[in-house]
């Protein structure tokens, strides 16, 4: 079964006069008390209606009451009454007279009737006209065209795609919202509306075509967890119409498997380490590992064999470096020959050196010759 409902709109129009009533003739007025005499005064008549389609080509036939407009029900009785001998004798009412199309409330709306025959008594006549005013959606109406909602595009037979049309209907509406016959507003000369139809079109189906999957990427990490790869695909042909929308999900994620990463980590200096002296220049030197982990900061590496971290990257100069121990006094030899172990005296300013610019031997103060900084520092 098919799972997408369509839904097609098309204008319509029906006559607004198609079903109206009909009504016969009154019936005489009966008098409300027959034992009176003459018999005259006031009294009843009553009359039949029935609802009939005018559209019906054998001449009207009834139909529901319902088809017609309810609120133009015509009265089935009314009061009446029999005249006596001598009392005046008027005429029907005449109808309405109309109202300006602007139902100006100031303006008056008359009817009247006529002496038929004058009172034999002397007693005068009822009145021979009456006034109202011209109240909107009372009395007097106003009318305008009402154009209907744009009809879905509607197509040329057998097609079900391309090029079609888009209809609507005119309508006369009152002013009380009621829809009459198109004569009420074709009399006043109104604007029509131009357009009454366009052109459309209804996008033939073609369902989304999408390519396959590209080849997942590289892991986003070399090594270690929360690595991720992805992969794609891509829209090679749009959706038209009412075809098969295309996915929203064009990407793809996933996590990487998780492989062991392999590092080399240096060590920690060592203490300097000192030649035939308790102070001066020495050097410091650090060891160099090769660790697995895991590539989170949490996980404590684990020591493996170095052939497992391939070729070192470091130059064997970065596993040892210089240094030195103060001597007593404050003096930090810096860069001076070797073979000068020490300065006497002790030096007094920090980061002084004994040089062999300016050296004398002392006697008597040491068993073996020393030689001292007699400079400026």
């Amino acid at each position: 079964s098919c799972s997408r409902q369509v839904h097609e709109a098309v204008p319509c129009y029906s006559e607004c006069n198609q079903y109206s009533w009909v009504v016969e003739n009154w019936s005489p007025c009966k008098i409300n008390n027959e034992l009176r005499s003459p018999r005259c005064g006031r009294g009843t008549q009553s009359r039949k209606i029935r609802c009939v389609n005018t559209a019906d080509s054998e001449g009207g036939g009834a139909v529901d009451s319902t088809l017609c407009n309810q609120d133009e029900t015509p009265l089935e009785t009314q009061s009446c009454s029999l005249l006596c001998p001598n009392e005046c004798v008027m005429s029907e009412w005449g109808t309405w007279n109309k109202c300006p199309q602007s139902c100006d409330p100031h303006t008056m709306q008359r009817r009247t009737r006529h002496l038929l025959r004058p009172s034999l008594s002397s007693r005068t006549c009822a009145e021979d006209s009456q006034v109202r005013p011209c109240l909107l959606n009372e009395n007097c109406f106003q009318f305008q065209y009402n154009l209907t909602e744009w009809s879905t595009c509607q197509l040329s037979e057998n097609a079900s795609c391309g090029q079609g049309v888009r209809t609507r209907l005119l309508s006369c509406v009152r002013s009380d919202g009621k829809q009459v016959s198109m004569d009420q507003c074709d009399q006043l000369n109104l604007e029509k509306p131009q357009r009454m139809s366009i052109p459309c079109m209804v996008e033939c189906v073609v369902n989304c075509q999408l390519s396959g999957w590209t080849a997942w990427t590289e892991c986003s990490q070399t090594c270690g967890q929360g690595g991720r790869m992805s992969r794609t695909r891509f829209i090679i042909m749009p959706t038209q119409g009412e075809g098969r929308p295309c996915p929203t999900e064009l990407t793809q994620q996933k996590t990487c498997p998780v492989t062991p990463c392999y590092s080399w980590v240096l060590g920690n200096w060592s203490a300097c380490k000192l030649e035939g002296g308790d102070c001066g220049e020495g050097i410091q030197v650090r060891s160099l590992s090769c660790v697995v982990h895991n590539g989170s900061i949490s996980h404590l590496p684990i020591h493996i064999e170095d052939a497992l971290c391939g070729e070192m990257p470091f130059q064997d100069s970065i596993l040892k470096q210089p240094c030195s121990v103060p001597c007593p006094g404050g003096c930090s030899p810096q860069a001076r020959p070797a073979a000068i172990r020490q300065c006497i005296p002790a030096c007094r300013k920090p980061f002084s050196y004994c040089t062999q610019e300016i050296i004398r031997v002392l006697e008597n103060t040491h068993e073996n010759a020393e030689f001292y900084h007699t400079g400026s520092f």
